[in-house]
């Protein structure tokens, strides 16, 4: 990485220990409805010429902004934790207990002491005989142009009355970067990392609430690095807020930018002194410098997608990739992929043209004639191949994962082909083997590289070749792969993927399940947010083994039917085709309607809180033009079933509950109570079969708590 020198630490009051400036009048609102149920009003910081926290900062930089919604943990010293919902917006705001069945005549509105955080979530604590909250601070953020994601602004108040106003108190620090406008659509990412390794800057928050302010420090689950996304994959220009843990770094931190196009990255080294971070404090880390940014033209991250998708469903060019020239047939190789320096050609024994072509029931694909070995075509025999050049601004890990497409047009064409790694073009290696047939088959297959022969370090070129091996035809027969029009494709594009599965976490005091452990087929999302799925093709289709096939380990007590694995979550729903050949019409499909059922809940009694992570499937074929069938898109509600004790409402036997709207291009987090459980209680998550329609989804995150 290169290095830029920037000055950091220009500070900006967020919050004092005080929570109001004195010469600022605040309308506390009064509690005036419901007044058996337990509430208190929350006031928010206003500290003059600050920015300020919570949710939103205001023109004027003083206040503190409640929404209606936001929830707080309140503990009154029992071993209870309660949920209390703002009723409305403003510097402060009612806060009224959520009510879950039989607990609300448990809390105790004359208490000695109350210890209450922002936000709320299952996994909180509180020790209010300690005035300790442990809490969490994410190390992926999503962005908020001008202002920071409210959950990221952790707080603490402390009072001994309901009748009093409880003064929030911040318990992180925030970091102020501003993306300029000549860096517009440039950068996916910023990230900060301590200079000096071993110092975290997020994760688990054990905070101390003294009369001088919270006092905050790291716990168990610690990350060294924080990273400021967005949902769209860009961060536009304007101003944005990193919130970390208020921690002492000896060689001070660094903040990261992402390029938007190829995910590698460029390092903004700041001062390298020792610095303390105090809660409450912005720190404002200046701007990014768009005439000293430079990203190199490799890949920077895993996964990685070279697509083959067209520009329109009747045209014959490719869409996300270059071509030096287009013909009638299509267009011609090497194709490159200009952000990243990937490049993919091929060759062949003959003098046929190999080129990118839209045809073949819609695939995009790369197709050619008369690849041959010297088993095969004997003293005739020419190197035939297609080649995947790759350079790194990334490490590889030892083993990774190839997915792509492939299928031949005649029986003369080879069956049996590998794929083999090089770091140097001269020097090839086995990495996997595959066969192919006259329809469309997908595939991921596993590489480990031998560190002995070869490793791939940033600034390294990884080489991927697919060769035919052997003489024998795709319908057993002897062959020479020379026969006219033996043209052999490979579809979709090429993914690169690590075999490891993307971190998640779910966490509950009755269940919890985040999946990590699975890590079959090739990831939804693999191609990026800005047109993910698209890029990826039909490589969306490719899923790992079904549960029926999972060990023990990976089960974990989970039973269920026509679920099948993707990397770190789980797919609930599939579509075989014909004779398993994808290169049919939408009516030769066959939709399979998924199920997947927890074990029995036995740590469960009473109301529970259950969310988790949904995401339904679109094809990327949905809606294009021209092609030879278009399939119709999935169904995007979802059903979640309670199997055993318990209800979706508390006075009435309702144990089945739909969800609509469920986002194709992203997980949402779900939320549903549950009442009246007991240690026989077992969540179904599954969906309604719909004529002519899939019902593909997917889920990630269970968490299930008291």
């Amino acid at each position: 990485m290169k290095n830029i020198r920037i000055s950091i630490y220009a500070m900006m009051l967020l919050m004092g220990v005080s929570c109001v400036k004195e010469e600022q009048e605040t309308v506390i609102p009064p509690v005036t409805e419901n007044s058996d149920v337990p509430s208190f009003v929350a006031l928010g910081s206003q500290v003059g010429g600050s920015a300020a926290s919570k949710v939103s900062l205001m023109e004027n930089g003083t206040s503190v902004n409640w929404a209606i919604g936001d929830l707080v943990a309140v503990a009154d010293g029992s071993s209870d934790i309660y949920k209390f919902a703002s009723e409305g917006d403003g510097t402060s705001a009612i806060f009224r207990y959520q009510s879950q069945g039989e607990e609300e005549c448990m809390f105790n509105k004359s208490a000695e002491k109350y210890l209450m955080t922002y936000p709320w979530t299952s996994e909180v604590t509180i020790d209010v005989a300690k005035n300790t909250v442990t809490s969490s601070l994410s190390a992926v953020q999503n962005a908020v142009k001008g202002n920071f994601e409210g959950v990221n602004a952790v707080a603490v108040a402390a009072g001994n009355d309901m009748e009093t106003p409880f003064a929030f108190k911040c318990a992180v620090s925030m970091l102020k970067v501003e993306i300029p406008e000549d860096l517009a659509g440039k950068i996916a990412e910023l990230a900060v990392r301590g200079n000096n390794e071993g110092e975290d800057l997020a994760g688990d928050l054990v905070i101390s609430c003294t009369d001088e302010g919270p006092v905050t420090a790291l716990g168990t689950i610690k990350h060294s690095e924080v990273r400021l996304i967005s949902e769209t994959g860009i961060l536009e220009p304007g101003t944005y807020y990193i919130a970390i843990a208020p921690v002492t770094v000896s060689k001070g931190i660094s903040v990261v930018a992402v390029s938007a196009d190829n995910y590698t990255e460029f390092e903004i080294s700041t001062a390298k002194e020792a610095k303390t971070f105090e809660p409450g404090y912005i720190y404002n880390l200046g701007a990014l410098n768009a005439e000293k940014i430079e990203f190199p033209a490799a890949v920077g991250r895993l996964p990685y997608v070279f697509s083959l998708f067209a520009e329109a469903g009747s045209g014959n060019r490719p869409k996300y990739i270059e071509t030096p020239k287009v013909e009638s047939g299509g267009a011609k190789l090497p194709l490159t992929d200009a952000t990243t320096g990937v490049v993919f050609d091929a060759k062949v024994n003959g003098t046929v043209a190999i080129y990118w072509s839209n045809g073949w029931a819609g695939y995009d694909n790369v197709c050619g004639s008369y690849f041959t070995t010297q088993e095969s075509a004997g003293a005739n025999h020419k190197d035939s191949y297609f080649i995947f050049t790759m350079p790194l601004h990334t490490s590889l890990p030892q083993t990774f994962r190839v997915s792509f497409g492939a299928m031949a047009d005649k029986n003369d064409a080879i069956k049996d082909w590998k794929v083999q790694y090089s770091d140097d073009l001269v020097n090839w290696y086995d990495g996997a083997t595959y066969e192919i047939a006259l329809k469309a088959k997908y595939y991921s297959v596993e590489i480990t590289t031998d560190p002995e022969v070869a490793t791939f370090s940033a600034g390294d070129v990884l080489y991927l070749r697919w060769i035919p091996v052997g003489k024998t035809g795709c319908s057993g027969n002897e062959t020479t792969g020379m026969l006219s029009e033996t043209r052999v494709h490979i579809l979709s594009g090429v993914v690169i993927t690590d075999v490891e599965s993307p971190d998640s976490y779910a966490s509950g005091n009755v269940y919890a399940e985040d999946f990590d452990r699975i890590s079959g087929g090739v990831d939804y999302r693999h191609a990026g947010l800005a047109n993910g799925i698209e890029k990826l093709g039909l490589l969306t289709e490719i899923s790992g083994e079904k549960i029926e096939n999972w060990t023990d380990e990976q089960k974990k007590g989970l039973s269920g039917s026509n679920v099948v694995e993707r990397p770190g979550y789980v797919q609930i729903g599939f579509a075989t085709y014909k004779d398993d050949n994808r290169n049919c019409s939408v009516a030769n499909t066959t939709n399979h309607v998924g199920s997947l059922v927890t074990p029995k809940l036995t740590a469960a009694s009473g109301t529970l809180n259950l969310s988790f992570k949904a995401m339904c499937f679109l094809s990327p074929l949905t809606g294009r033009t021209s092609t030879s069938w278009a399939p119709a898109a999935d169904v995007t509600d979802i059903v979640v079933n309670i199997k055993g004790a318990g209800s979706f409402n508390p006075s009435a036997p309702v144990t089945s509950m739909t969800l609509s709207g469920i986002s194709t291009s992203g997980f949402d987090t779900q939320n549903l109570t549950i009442y009246n459980s007991d240690a026989t209680t077992q969540i179904e998550f599954t969906s309604t079969a719909v004529s002519g329609k899939g019902t593909r989804w997917f889920l990630d995150d269970i968490s299930i708590s008291k």
